[in-house]
């Protein structure tokens, strides 16, 4: 197959003058804002941190390329939307790219490849990094169907906390009675539109080896009641705190794993090895972690403060600029319409003077 990219091309003629193009303007990244994340990057020291929990079996003499250079030029990449490890054989080479790993434009070596990256993608990281939070409780949150008894079980025997919805039943209904008709007789008696109260149970269902804990939330209106329950492993706190702080405060961490997922492709799980693809999560997480920093560097006033990760990446990252190197310094010439001019450069004043 011939390279299409080598050849001229036209545009449609305007006021009789003929239009032509190539792809020979030089040294030009299309990702100046990548210049941002580093800065972000450097200012947290991720890169860094997540490559002193790899062990590295290679001989010194011989790495081309540090453990820190390949997570940082991978979650670089992922953050500018090129989620793919296939992305560095082009990448590997950008001039803006370079400059944010550390490497001069011409002269710098190129970054490490696709092959590199897949390779340390299937090292084992996750239960390096692990390891260093031993003390860490975890607590799985979930919707009534991941409430099944292979999974309370499974998280019971791994000192796991967990809070899943609980379907309701005739059963549960039977335990709750007592509460419920309080709830709707305070309602009538006060004639409100809603009035909500809390309860706690203990319950076994068929299917259980054991009764478990239960919290709902009853909610008398003009129309009837409205019940929902859920099972737990945790023993502080009371119905209230359980049911609407912890199980239904879920709207803006589900917002974040959408951010994460539809907006940085942390689901292109495509490995063979489920351990590589977990570190694959772990990379897409870091890139996560370094748009969260350039987003809360943006004093609030500005719009972008509180945008999507999506509209960060078209506004500030997708900047074209032209790059020279000569034998003493580094120039970087941007668009002059570009939009987000005067936010670029106060983001890249001021988190460059809050780096180490």
């Amino acid at each position: 197959m011939s390279d299409d990219t080598s050849q001229p091309f036209l545009f449609p003629a305007i006021r009789r003058k003929k239009i032509t193009a190539d792809f020979d303007g030089g040294r030009i990244t299309s990702d100046g804002g990548v210049l941002l994340l580093a800065a972000a990057e450097r200012r947290i020291g991720l890169a860094d941190r997540l490559a002193r929990l790899i062990a590295d079996p290679r001989t010194p003499r011989r790495v081309t390329h540090g453990v820190a250079d390949i997570l940082r030029a991978r979650m670089l990449a992922i953050a500018c939307g090129y989620e793919d490890a296939d992305d560095l054989d082009h990448l590997r080479r950008d001039p803006g790219f370079k400059l944010a790993c550390g490497r001069l434009p011409d002269t710098g070596r190129d970054l490490c490849s696709q092959p590199t990256i897949s390779r340390w993608e299937n090292a084992p990281m996750i239960r390096r990094i692990r390891s260093h939070w031993p003390n860490t409780r975890l607590t799985m949150r979930g919707d009534g169907h991941y409430g099944r008894p292979e999974v309370m079980a499974w998280c019971e025997a791994h000192d796991v906390d967990y809070i899943f919805g609980l379907a309701g039943n005739s059963v549960l209904h039977r335990l709750l009675e007592p509460a419920a008709d309080d709830i709707r007789v305070r309602r009538a008696e006060t004639r409100a539109q809603s009035l909500r109260g809390h309860a706690e149970i203990r319950y076994g269902a068929k299917s259980w080896k054991q009764q478990r804990r239960g919290a709902a939330r009853i909610e008398a209106t003009t129309l009837g009641l409205d019940i929902r329950c859920v099972v737990t492993s945790l023993r502080g706190g009371n119905a209230e705190w359980l049911y609407d702080a912890l199980y239904c405060a879920r709207g803006q961490a589900e917002n974040l794993i959408k951010l994460h997922k539809g907006q940085l492709a942390s689901d292109r799980t495509s490995c063979r090895s489920p351990l590589a693809n977990q570190v694959r999560l772990v990379l897409h997480t870091a890139a996560y972690w370094l748009m969260l920093t350039l987003r809360d560097a943006i004093p609030a006033p500005q719009p972008l403060a509180s945008a999507e990760f999506t509209t960060l990446r078209n506004r500030l990252l997708k900047i074209a600029g032209r790059i020279l190197e000569t034998a003493t310094r580094v120039r970087i010439a941007f668009a002059a319409a570009c939009p987000e001019a005067a936010l670029f450069r106060s983001l890249a004043i001021s988190m460059q003077a809050a780096g180490p």
